[in-house]
């Protein structure tokens, strides 16, 4: 299993297909992702700030750091679509959470937003197998 690491790839076609490639038959391939929804609410508001149709590179500058940051933003659809066209079948597709806000903690920094966690998955999980 991977954890977030999909937001940093562009083409998930490419890697999907090469993920199929060298999983024997029958292989399992499981991986979590930064929900696609989450970052679109202002974590402060909860209010909808982005498009969810607004999709691919994402450039986010930090004031205390050197570099900006690239991720890539994909649709549930985007991601299922491309593990099928790669010829996984998509077995489960998860999005944990909990609508109580106690159920989450605030995170060693803060970051983490409980009353907003209650309202929006910020992991989506896909499990699929190859034939």
């Amino acid at each position: 299993m991977t954890a977030y690491v999909f937001q940093w790839v562009g083409d998930l076609a490419a890697c999907f297909h090469e993920t199929h490639r060298i999983l024997r038959s029958g292989g399992r391939f499981v991986f979590a992702m930064p929900h696609p929804v989450y970052d679109l609410a202002d974590p402060e508001t909860h209010r909808v700030e982005e498009s969810y149709f607004d999709t691919g590179r994402q450039v986010t500058t930090y004031d205390d750091l050197d570099a900006d940051m690239v991720t890539y933003r994909h649709r549930v659809s985007d991601v299922h679509n491309a593990l099928v066209d790669a010829g996984f079948r998509v077995e489960r597709v998860r999005e944990p959470g909990s609508d109580d806000p106690t159920d989450y903690e605030e995170g060693p920094w803060g970051e983490e937003k409980p009353e907003l966690l209650a309202k929006l998955p910020s992991t989506l999980v896909f499990e699929a197998r190859t034939d």
